[in-house]
């Protein structure tokens, strides 16, 4: 699981995924943002979905959800709900959405592969990315990589993406007191969109 004193991401996603089966909870106030800044029927992809907890409450809710995960063997773990695929591999993912989730997955990447994560999630969702990523100052355990919101806001302009303030505030209102953290970004154009996934060679 750990090569060269880092852990591997397949042992990540390994760790990730024990722990979520462990609670199939879903977040109602995550849910009542996701409800508040996307308009139904939309497509979604949730890019850290476990066992697909969210996709199945999304799809009840109207939502077009689908989600992916690193785990291997997720496909088969989830029932079909989520697809395999590594958020920091080069390998191209075929699926595009309206919108993208990215949930409190972004303090387990190693730091040398964050923009390379970042160019992946950046090149799947069209409309909106609803982004939770944990800030520095609280000792929890696999978090390597945590982030100050204006940071994360700043790397998402290079992948071509700008934090919607006024999305971002509905979301946390709506979130309450546990959505302080959740920031909603919109694209900052066709053409910024275009060349990262021609960089990533997705047609």
């Amino acid at each position: 699981m750990v090569q060269g004193g880092m852990m591997t991401m397949k042992g990540i996603f390994s760790a990730r995924l024990q722990r979520r089966r462990k609670s199939r909870k879903v977040d109602k106030s995550l849910i009542a943002a996701i409800q508040a800044v996307v308009p139904g029927g939309s497509s979604i992809i949730d890019l850290d979905a476990g066992v697909g907890q969210y996709v199945q409450r999304l799809r009840e809710l109207g939502y077009r959800a689908a989600g992916i995960d690193g785990t291997p063997d997720i496909e088969e773990l989830s029932n079909g709900l989520v697809r395999q695929w590594d958020l920091t591999s080069y390998a191209n993912f075929i699926e595009e959405a309206d919108w993208g989730l990215l949930n409190e997955v972004g303090e387990h990447i190693p730091k040398e592969l964050e923009y390379r994560f970042l160019q992946n999630i950046s090149a799947i969702p069209t409309r909106g990315l609803i982004v939770c990523w944990a800030t520095p100052g609280r000792a929890v355990q696999r978090h390597v990589n945590c982030r100050l919101p204006e940071y994360v806001a700043s790397r998402l302009a290079y992948t071509g993406w700008i934090l919607a303030e006024v999305r971002t505030m509905k979301a946390r209102a709506a979130a309450g007191r546990s959505g302080r953290r959740l920031m909603v970004f919109r694209p900052t154009g066709r053409d910024e969109r275009w060349l990262l996934r021609n960089s990533l060679g997705v047609q």
